[in-house]
């Protein structure tokens, strides 16, 4: 049976008139404790959007307006989650290959240890029109599933939520809008993400530690 992690990361957002300045969320520490003998290869399938639920709106916390934009559709590719999770675990010191680039190879299939496999789903995402200037905040939820590669086992499931709020850099213009709603969005995303995934990775490090710690057996 797999096992099954659950972590929970909330950070207070703050909504409503203001003209204060609003500092960013911070991301969070490094994951130091998660130490490995010798390198383990892992190949990493793209996220993708979980489900077609989550709504994004444009708020002008000034004058009472809300304006709903399009959401995410179910089975997309989100390339900033890949990023973020491939540049995560890399920091870990596991070998991370792309699924989709070379797998084939048998000199490159035979090595691997771990597939690993996730969905992120945002749930929130809304950019607030402030006297100050605009913020962004959103609610995302990343969950990941670890198979050994040559059993095609389940090893471990987790899942991890994060939400919080970033100035928005650019600030969102009428004048090229989508191209700065974007950007702004893959800004917070990695945050969200990469505080989703080490909360969650912290959590579980004793248990990951001994899952990533015994190569896999030949069947």
């Amino acid at each position: 049976m797999p096992a099954r992690g659950r972590a929970l990361l909330v950070f207070a957002a703050v909504a409503g008139c203001s003209s204060t300045f609003m500092p960013d969320n911070p991301i969070e520490p490094p994951i130091t404790s998660l130490s490995l003998n010798e390198p383990r290869t892992i190949a990493l399938s793209p996220f993708r959007i979980q489900t077609n639920q989550g709504t994004r709106a444009f708020v002008s916390t000034q004058f009472r307006a809300q304006r709903p934009m399009e959401g995410w559709h179910a089975g997309r590719e989100y390339p900033i989650a890949t990023q973020t999770v491939t540049e995560e675990l890399r920091s870990l010191g596991l070998q991370v290959f792309d699924s989709r680039e070379g797998l084939l190879a048998p000199g490159i299939r035979d090595t691997l240890d771990f597939l690993l496999s996730g969905t992120v789903q945002p749930t929130r995402f809304a950019i607030h029109d402030i006297p100050a200037g605009s913020y962004i905040e959103g609610q995302y939820r990343l969950s990941l599933k670890v198979v050994e590669a040559r059993s095609g086992e389940t090893v471990w499931e987790g899942e991890s939520e994060a939400q919080g709020f970033l100035m928005n850099d650019p600030p969102v213009m009428s004048i090229g809008m989508r191209a700065s709603i974007a950007r702004n969005e893959d800004r917070l995303a990695h945050l969200l993400i990469t505080n989703a995934f080490r909360s969650m990775i912290r959590a579980h490090t004793d248990e990951l530690r001994r899952i990533f710690a015994t190569r896999p057996q030949q069947p």
